[in-house]
């Protein structure tokens, strides 16, 4: 199965980074990972865009056409797109591992309805590293759901997962792409196995890493 609904971007992360725009098809097969430009807002006003400019979406909702030049603020309307949430202490820690320089790629993003590689792959390692609270409890919910763990096995290879993310450049590279992880590499996919085989039985393991 593909790896990023079921631990890199999942919850409301999920829903900014791989929804389609509403130019693009649904398909995320294709390459580059899908930003929504056509996503509805929260009505939080860390979404107004830095010149007071916006789209609306089908449903006439207000979209920003770009994001506040505040990295953090940036981070917390980008993620408030999917419907999700950021404190402010938890959106300095996506930024101190992001970088400051995050906020171009993600207006490309809206305005291309596309996240470059770099891009995903900084945001996947911040969210793993900084374990944002919706993060955590959206995550831990699809791996239940999608493997039948229970809530502590789920948070446990959430919490594994996140760490190799962190340590391993290499998994993070795979993760971060659209490759289903039956058709990783063998050592990036023994590594992944790995560190879920901390948290459930084998059986449990291997659907949870290739079903």
């Amino acid at each position: 199965m593909r790896i990023a609904p079921l631990l890199a971007f999942a919850g409301a992360l999920l829903l900014v980074v791989s929804c389609s725009s509403s130019s693009k098809d649904d398909d995320a097969d294709g390459g580059a990972t899908s930003a929504p430009t056509g996503a509805t807002t929260s009505a939080d006003a860390s979404t107004a865009t830095a010149d007071g400019s916006a789209t609306t979406t089908a449903t006439g909702d207000p979209t920003p056409t770009s994001l506040p030049a505040d990295p953090a603020a940036a981070i917390k309307a980008f993620y408030g797109l999917g419907g999700g949430s950021l404190s402010d202490s938890e959106a300095t820690c996506v930024v101190g591992s992001t970088g400051p320089d995050i906020v171009a790629p993600l207006n490309a993003a809206l305005a291309g309805g596309e996240i470059d590689a770099a891009t995903g792959k900084a945001l996947l390692k911040a969210f793993a590293a900084c374990e944002p609270a919706a993060y955590v409890d959206q995550t831990a919910s699809s791996i239940e759901s999608q493997s039948g763990a229970t809530k502590d096995q789920a948070m446990c290879v959430l919490k594994a997962v996140d760490k190799l993310f962190v340590s391993d450049d290499a998994v993070l590279s795979q993760a971060a792409s659209s490759t289903a992880t039956a058709e990783w590499p063998t050592a990036e996919h023994d590594r992944f196995s790995a560190a879920v085989k901390t948290c459930v039985p084998d059986d449990l393991a291997a659907k949870i890493v290739d079903a």
